[in-house]
């Protein structure tokens, strides 16, 4: 299944996420213990109260390391002011998106999520830097010296943008279950051995990527395309920009319209990726130099294996 699902676009995946694996992933996270959990799998997971009307989260823009964040939060929006109250969240599941890195892509599942745990944590997402598209009230980079000085926007650049944004918005005791999806699964990887006194209970890793990206059957495709005609793919999105943003819906619309289930919130985050701005930046997450891996991580003392077994080679 994972094979066939790395075919797939970003918004396609993300409704896959949306509507099969909510259940899933709450079993995996349920082994943090009932201290976080507050509640066992049946009792969430059959409270009449997980089922309603959705509540739209509190979408909220910050610079972080110079550069402009969207940030998507269901419960507390200042965890250092709730650490303050009578009853402090206990745990802060955060979300560490793909690519791209927008987390309008994200909203029913960490609705699902935030109802799952029956509201009693927190659940937040961080973009990456400048892949939002920022109001207008915001400029996409606050401080340009920094982005001249330091690669923000590349792969090296995200994982300490996160870890940024750690520092400043969550207070250092708190308990964190990490979630990637994709890119976002090395990045916490790389998160946590940067910091390893970050409190991570749990990190939960959706279709992740790691390392060797070119020999994936979507690596193999976008790796020729990112190398040799980068540039050229700014021209079409470009010309798609100028269009009125009605008709940008529109043609979302008609892209996605042979999806077996369209979950209408990512309608509005797919729109989004119609902006010359963020395109290069996207495009700088992914280290697509022909034969280099994108990680060689070490965790306890055991290497990957030589082949991700999701690989096509692998399964030959």
């Amino acid at each position: 299944m994972v094979l066939g699902l790395r075919r797939l676009p970003v918004n396609v995946i993300t409704s896959i996420l949306t509507i099969r694996l909510p259940s899933q992933t709450f079993k995996i996270i349920s082994s943090v213990g009932p201290e976080l959990r507050g509640a066992d799998t049946v009792d969430v997971m059959c409270n009449p109260g997980s089922e309603g009307h959705r509540e739209d989260g509190t979408v909220e823009y910050v610079y972080c390391r110079g550069v402009v964040t969207e940030l998507l939060k269901y419960g507390p929006t200042d965890l250092h002011a709730s650490s303050k109250g009578p009853n402090p969240p206990k745990l802060l599941i955060l979300v560490i998106p793909g690519n791209p890195g927008v987390v309008g892509f994200y909203k029913t599942y960490m609705w699902t999520l935030y109802q799952t745990f029956l509201r009693r944590y927190p659940v937040w997402a961080v973009s990456h830097a400048g892949h939002c598209m920022p109001p207008d009230t915001f400029d996409m980079i606050e401080d340009a010296s920094v982005t001249e000085e330091e690669d923000v926007f590349g792969l090296d650049g995200q994982i300490e943008h996160k870890l940024a944004f750690l520092r400043k918005h969550v207070p250092r005791d708190t308990n964190l279950l990490l979630i990637g999806h994709s890119i976002g699964c090395y990045i916490i990887l790389e998160m946590m051995k940067r910091d390893p006194e970050l409190k991570v209970v749990k990190a939960v890793m959706l279709f992740p990527t790691i390392e060797r990206m070119a020999c994936s059957p979507q690596g193999k495709v976008m790796t020729p395309v990112l190398c040799r005609l980068r540039y050229a793919i700014y021209l079409p999105i470009f010309l798609l920009s100028l269009l009125p943003e009605k008709l940008k819906t529109s043609m979302v619309h008609l892209a996605l319209r042979n999806l077996y289930v369209l979950d209408n919130s990512i309608i509005p985050a797919t729109v989004s990726l119609i902006n010359v701005d963020c395109a290069g930046e996207r495009l700088s997450v992914f280290p697509v130099c022909p034969g280099r891996r994108v990680m060689d991580v070490v965790m306890a003392g055991e290497s990957l294996p030589k082949r991700p077994q999701w690989s096509p080679e692998a399964l030959v």
